[in-house]
């Protein structure tokens, strides 16, 4: 696990890089907004395809 990260204080100020591996579940979220930035469709997909779960 890396150093902690301070989470955005709103859902704009979120990088996009972050944003893009948070809905890849590679990283968890530092805060609740980023929690709710979160697409969870898309998390999920991505989880399912990397267990080879897809169908």
């Amino acid at each position: 696990m890396g150093p902690k990260r301070k989470g955005a204080r709103s859902i704009r100020e979120i990088p996009p890089g972050v944003l893009a591996q948070l809905n890849r579940g590679e990283i968890e979220t530092a805060n609740l907004v980023e929690y709710l930035a979160i697409d969870q469709r898309l998390l999920l997909r991505n989880l399912l395809r990397d267990c080879g779960r897809i169908q």
